[in-house]
């Protein structure tokens, strides 16, 4: 009866995280020698602190967050460069209006071996 009860309590917390983390979006973009340039799908803000961040295994690579407030005009509201010779990340938390929309954009330079970028919301 026990373990029915803790597998039962088990099953209860973890499809409360998989619920919690199932509602944050989060989109991709890569930079590589081959693509040195890209941008995410955006992410629409709820009104709270999202995230976005950068990492990259060789080379330098620049990760600029956009913000489009409704009017269909992308602002670069801010940004960070990571240079490294051996693999290294960095994010920041951003505050994300409520249905304003983010996305990132990564710029390489050629000797970048490869740069993940990732905005949530």
């Amino acid at each position: 009866m026990r373990k029915k009860i803790f597998m039962l309590g088990l099953v209860m917390i973890l499809s409360l995280i998989g619920v919690s983390s199932a509602f944050a979006a989060t989109n991709f973009a890569y930079v590589s020698p081959s693509t040195l340039y890209d941008t995410a799908a955006p992410v629409t803000g709820k009104g709270q602190y999202g995230r976005y961040g950068l990492e990259v295994t060789k080379g330098q690579v620049r990760i600029i967050l956009s913000e489009d407030n409704g009017n269909g005009v992308w602002n670069n509201v801010h940004d960070f460069t990571l240079f490294t010779k051996a693999k290294d990340s960095h994010y920041v938390d951003y505050w994300m209006k409520n249905g304003s929309r983010y996305s990132i954009t990564l710029i390489a330079l050629p000797d970048t071996e490869l740069g993940v970028g990732y905005v949530r919301d």
